[in-house]
């Protein structure tokens, strides 16, 4: 007797490139990249009210194609120091659908050159991004920059020239091209 297994279709997944004036987006259904954009938030708006457009955008993205897994750009920002340990932080296995990175990592960061206000304003885009997915119901990967572009010294221009190549899409928005 031959046993007939119900074909699966692959997951549809987000991936995005979090930031306050410009989130880029991009989905795939399994392999294939089936959509891409950016969501544009107007600096004339208030703070708050960018913020949820982001986050109601997003969503609106999420329950068109119906996205199962959400992997998010996981920003950390204000390293103590050079040989600052960070750790993933409390224990997220209470909180399901939410995985977050669990090794030990180094990171280092000149504190001069920082904008706190630019720092926390892409957080809060970024935390806008996960909880969108949240709500919507996929499980949220978070990666580093590192991760995400596979060297945190990558250039934009090999990131856009890595898409055009890969995908054969033709973007000049580093957000989008960083999200595909």
């Amino acid at each position: 007797m031959t046993t007939c297994r119900p074909k699966t279709s692959p997951k549809v997944v987000i991936s995005i490139d979090p930031g306050i004036q410009t989130t880029g987006f991009a989905i795939y259904r399994g392999a294939e990249l089936v959509e891409y954009g950016k969501i544009k938030t107007r600096t004339s708006l208030p703070e708050p009210l960018r913020i949820h457009a982001i986050y109601k955008e997003l969503r609106d993205v999420m329950a068109r194609f119906s996205v199962e897994e959400a992997a998010i750009e996981h920003f950390i920002a204000f390293y103590t120091s050079e040989d600052s340990e960070i750790v993933s932080g409390p224990d997220l296995s209470r909180f399901p659908g939410l995985v977050a990175p669990k090794k030990k990592r180094r990171f280092r960061h000149d504190r001069k050159r920082v904008n706190p206000r630019s720092m926390f304003l892409l957080k809060a885009a970024q935390t806008a991004a996960q909880l969108a997915a949240i709500e919507h119901g996929a499980t949220v990967y978070l990666y580093t920059v590192a991760e995400w572009k596979g060297d945190s010294r990558r250039s934009k221009k090999s990131i856009i020239d890595a898409v055009r190549l890969i995908y054969g899409v033709d973007v000049k928005n580093d957000n989008v091209a960083d999200a595909i």
